[in-house]
């Protein structure tokens, strides 16, 4: 169990906003307006000299009247589900209710989010630093003339390494598979091995400036709520600029900082993340990277193998013991030797 909070150290920069982008940027409330055009100006003045970012302005095919803009990162975003799944799905037109209800400028969003788009994943919302933050991650936000809500639409899609062997924890009989740097294909291995809803995964944004998504992983009902809302808690305390890898979390949450033996493990593969959570420790995975963390853990733990979780029990506790020994051996004969 953690048995301090550390004071993070936060990266100086100037606080003030100088541009529209610097306001944005962070969470805010400032809403969206009924104007597409004051909207696209807006978003337009934030995305100033970033020529990845498009925006598509366009009219709805069943009525002209209807103006619409779709903004995404080109690189981001997958072409086919843009192109076929929106694009030509509005330009087709839309199928009218049961009493017979046209599209009108007034019905529109509502029209195009339930009988429109043909998304897998779509939500609203009305908050501009929601819309900034979801191009930022690949999805598409869609704007209609005449309403104060944008539909963001699930649309990731980019370059990603596949699922390989672990160069860093190899075994001869277990799982041939490692965590990569995508934190979507990340969750989805330890789904595969822990098939329950108790596994909870709850994401965080840290970083002021990478709005790095963060993912808090325990198994509900094993782990100490306690343990938990630490983790939490020291999470939520970090103010940098950026988060690149999860070796900056563990240096702002980790319990003596001084100490050459760290409290918290980290590992590259999956199943030995589910095996920690299965015994009630706590996961973090940072996108970007393919290193997990789990905490808290103990110095036992770091002579162990992956592979041992795969042996017969009685030939793995001989092996752990043989390697307490062969540690104390190779630390204690050097200082007899010298002594002799």
């Amino acid at each position: 169990m953690f048995r301090k909070i550390r004071s993070p150290k936060k990266i100086s920069r100037n606080t003030e906003p100088n541009t529209v982008s610097d306001r944005y940027c962070a969470p805010t409330g400032a809403a969206l307006s009924p104007d597409l055009q004051g909207n696209l100006q807006l978003l337009e003045d934030i995305f100033k000299n970033c020529s990845d970012v498009i925006i598509r302005q366009f009219v709805c095919a069943q009525n002209e009247e209807i103006r619409l803009a779709l903004i995404y990162v080109d690189g981001l975003i997958s072409q086919s589900q843009v192109s076929d799944q929106i694009m030509r799905a509005l330009s087709l037109e839309l199928p009218l209710t049961d009493a017979g209800e046209k599209l009108t400028k007034a019905n529109a969003l509502h029209f195009i989010k339930m009988r429109g788009l043909c998304m897998h994943q779509i939500k609203e919302t009305e908050n501009i630093s929601e819309a900034i933050n979801a191009i930022l991650s690949g999805d598409t936000v869609l704007l209609v003339d005449g309403h104060s809500r944008a539909i963001i639409s699930g649309s990731r899609e980019w370059a990603s390494r596949s699922v390989e062997d672990s160069k860093t924890e190899a075994v001869v009989r277990g799982p041939r598979e490692a965590f990569v740097e995508t934190l979507l294909i990340n969750t989805s291995l330890l789904r595969r091995k822990i098939k329950n809803p108790n596994l909870k995964i709850e994401l965080l944004k840290i970083g002021e400036q990478t709005q790095t998504d963060v993912a808090v992983i325990y198994l509900d009902g094993v782990i100490d709520v306690k343990l938990v809302a630490e983790a939490k808690k020291r999470l939520s305390k970090i103010k940098i600029d950026g988060i690149l890898e999860s070796g900056y979390i563990e240096e702002f949450i980790r319990d003596s900082p001084y100490s050459p033996f760290s409290t918290i493990f980290h590992t590259d593969r999956p199943d030995r993340v589910a095996a920690n959570l299965l015994e009630g420790r706590l996961a973090i995975l940072v996108d970007g990277t393919p290193v997990a963390l789990t905490l808290p853990t103990v110095f036992v733990e770091i002579i162990q193998n992956p592979e041992d979780y795969y042996q017969n029990y009685q030939f793995a506790m001989a092996v752990r013991i043989l390697r307490v020994v062969t540690l104390f051996m190779s630390l204690l004969v050097p200082l007899f030797t010298l002594l002799s």
